[in-house]
């Protein structure tokens, strides 16, 4: 949430209704804790009743019904505080197509969601949600198979902020889906650079180490993955790396632990029953 948008229902809130508590609104907009979204979003709502047709108020209940992961009220909201917008200096229209492109995003409505990024991105503001567009745009157009555009826009997006560590990584995903597997480990290894304690990027780079026949490489990547986030994939990435070490037990005791985490992923299923194929064949 933006600082001055919070502080501007604020100052609404002190003003037409001191009964709305606002050392809670404090509390749960500037320490963010996670676990008070509910409390959060009544907050937006009492908030609302006061000024139903305030762009602010009802971008402040959008983003908070998007922290709740309900992305269709968020639209709809985002939507109303659009429609309803008049020039305001602590709420930026680039702000509220971001917020908009973002719900329509995770809505899986990727057409739409480019169009509300582009208007964002041509407001060309100083702001945070500026850069974060070109990122959101690029995942939309990776999600719709468009590579090229994909390509052209998240490069655009280094280009303009060359320290997004995310940026870097989507860049490696797309080169991974155009068959660019040298190009995409440098992009890797460059978010890895950025952002050293994301598990996600080791995660990635072992993934194409391996596609590269890399695999003792790989190996150490994923298993800097699992020290940083012991989760399913890269525990399956590294018991294929395993496997074609020829490390069988190994590979064997990754494949079992992300079925643990994940029983239902197909990949260390197909990777499992491949191997247990081999060391059949070995008896």
């Amino acid at each position: 949430m933006n600082e001055n948008v919070t502080r501007y229902i604020m100052m609404k809130c002190a003003k037409d209704n001191p009964a709305i508590p606002l050392a809670s609104v404090e509390e749960i907009i500037y320490l963010q804790q996670p676990n008070r979204g509910e409390d959060l979003l009544s907050l937006c709502e009492q908030i609302v009743k006061l000024f139903p047709n305030d762009s602010a108020a009802l971008f402040f209940q959008g983003t908070a019904l998007g922290r709740l992961q309900r992305f269709a009220e968020a639209t709809c909201i985002i939507e109303s505080a659009i429609n309803h917008y008049t020039e305001d200096p602590d709420l930026k229209p680039s702000m509220l197509h971001y917020t908009l492109g973002f719900s329509l995003y995770y809505q899986g409505d990727f057409e739409k969601a480019i169009k509300h990024l582009n208007i964002c991105i041509s407001f060309n503001d100083d702001l945070p949600e500026h850069s974060d567009a070109w990122y959101m745009k690029a995942l939309a157009l990776n999600s719709l198979k468009r590579n090229t555009e994909a390509l052209e826009t998240v490069s655009e997006s280094i280009r303009h902020f060359p320290d997004k560590a995310d940026s870097r990584s989507l860049l490696g995903d797309i080169l991974v889906d155009m068959n660019e597997n040298n190009k995409a480990l440098d992009a890797f290894n460059e978010a890895i650079v950025l952002k050293p304690d994301d598990a996600a990027y080791y995660n990635n780079k072992g993934f194409v180490l391996n596609d590269l026949s890399r695999f003792e490489e790989a190996r150490h990547a994923l298993t800097t993955a699992i020290e940083l986030d012991p989760s399913a994939a890269p525990y399956c990435h590294r018991g294929y790396a395993n496997f074609k070490l020829g490390h069988y037990q190994e590979a064997l005791a990754d494949y079992d632990r992300a079925l643990e985490l994940d029983p239902d992923y197909q990949r260390a299923i197909n990777r499992k029953e491949e191997l247990v194929q081999t060391m059949k064949g070995q008896l």
